[in-house]
C-alpha cells in the first residue's frame, strides 16, 4: 500500500500543496515519474485492538498479537478529494460491525451454506460520496 501505491494517510500530501501533480496531463508520461500520492483512510482503524475487516482465526505463531487486520481498503486519488465534482468523504468510512454481519466478539460471520446465513469472512466497509 505504502511502497506500491504511495497510499498515504496525510491527505494534505495528496490534495495539498506537496502533492506533485498540478494539472491534467494527456500523456501518463508527463506525470508518471512525479511524486503522486494517493489517499488511504483506512489508517485510523490500525491502533485498535480489536478492530479490523478480517479476523486471523489461527496462526503458526503467535506473532500477530492482534489477529484483526485491515485487509480492504478505500484509496482515492485527488479528484475525489478536491472539488468539483464528486468526493469522498473521509470522515463517512466505517467497518460495519453490526449483528447480521458480525458476531458479538465483532469478528466477520462467515456464510454457512447449509443455514444460508451469514456474509462473508471479510467485514464489509463503507463511505460516502458526495456530488
Amino acid at each position: 500500500m505504502v511502497n506500491n501505491l504511495q497510499a498515504s494517510s496525510e491527505r494534505d500530501r495528496v490534495a495539498g500543496p506537496t502533492n506533485d501533480i498540478d494539472g491534467f496531463a494527456t500523456e501518463p508520461a508527463d506525470y508518471t515519474g512525479a511524486n503522486i500520492f494517493l489517499y488511504n483512510p483506512m489508517w485510523t482503524f490500525l491502533p485498535g485492538e480489536q478492530s479490523g475487516t478480517f479476523f486471523l482465526a489461527s496462526t503458526t505463531s503467535e506473532a500477530f498479537a492482534n489477529r484483526y487486520q485491515i485487509l480492504d481498503q478505500f484509496v482515492v486519488s485527488r479528484g475525489l478529494l478536491s472539488e468539483p465534482g464528486t468526493r469522498f468523504d473521509p470522515a463517512s468510512v466505517r467497518i460495519i460491525d453490526d449483528p447480521r454481519v458480525a458476531t458479538p466478539a465483532k469478528r466477520p460471520r462467515g456464510f454457512d451454506r447449509t443455514t444460508r446465513h451469514g456474509t462473508s469472512d471479510h467485514l464489509p466497509i463503507v463511505a460516502r460520496l458526495e456530488y
